[in-house]
């Protein structure tokens, strides 16, 4: 599903925490300052930012219109549908959790039965989460433990993998729920897979070059989950 958008004002990212108003279109924003909490203003029918990223990173981004019910619209700079969402954050607020790539993305804000609406809109940059084991190729099966969540991110596991050599590395994600894994290096996603294993485990084989890299796993259903992963060379 694409979107046309009209022109757009500017939201720009300059660190882990920033916030903007929710304004008209082609309206300007106010200055941003990092860490300063969202300013609310009067939005009319389909306002639209720019979010403008330095460097690729997992973002945040949430939309708050209460009593209203705000919906978030994610587009790439094609203007084409990337995600959207209603409620997934507090109460009936609207909030998007995705690994974006560094350049210029859209986010529209709507009230959900086309009210107008006083809405504040947050972005912030996640931080990794901290590794809970260190991981190599021929190494033995290591247990990842994740647990329960509310979102994909809540019921993760992430482990710090190291490549000393270039190659074709097998990872094998696996247990009795339904694992899914991910590759994710200079806060960018390299690969993910969800059941290309043995019945509903992951399986991931790639060439990998020599570095550092994160791996991170969870349950399909972002339930509490005992996940084996196992990295070998091909």
């Amino acid at each position: 599903m694409n979107h046309r958008l009209p022109p757009v004002a500017a939201l720009g990212v300059a660190g882990p925490l920033l916030a903007a108003s929710a304004v008209g279109v082609a309206q300007a924003l106010p200055a941003l300052t990092v860490g300063a909490p969202p300013t609310p203003t009067t939005a009319p029918e389909q306002p639209t930012l720019t979010l403008t990223l330095p460097a690729p990173a997992e973002v945040q981004i949430d939309a708050m219109g209460a009593p209203m019910d705000a919906q978030l619209l994610l587009l790439d700079d094609h203007d084409s549908l990337v995600e959207q969402d209603a409620d997934s954050g507090d109460g009936v607020d609207a909030r998007i959790v995705r690994f974006l790539a560094a350049g210029t993305h859209r986010v529209r804000v709507v009230e959900w039965r086309g009210r107008a609406m006083s809405a504040r809109v947050q972005a912030q940059v996640l931080p990794p989460l901290t590794p809970v084991a260190q991981l190599a190729p021929g190494a033995p099966p290591t247990v990842l433990n994740t647990p329960q969540g509310d979102s994909a991110r809540n019921a993760s596991a992430e482990a710090t993998l190291t490549i000393a050599a270039a190659g074709n590395y097998r990872l094998d994600a696996t247990s009795t729920g339904d694992a899914e894994l991910t590759i994710i290096q200079n806060g960018a996603i390299v690969a993910q897979d969800s059941d290309s294993g043995d019945g509903t485990n992951a399986l991931i084989t790639r060439q990998l070059a020599p570095g550092t890299y994160t791996l991170r796993v969870r349950d399909y259903g972002n339930r509490a989950s005992a996940i084996t992963v196992t990295i070998a060379p091909q």
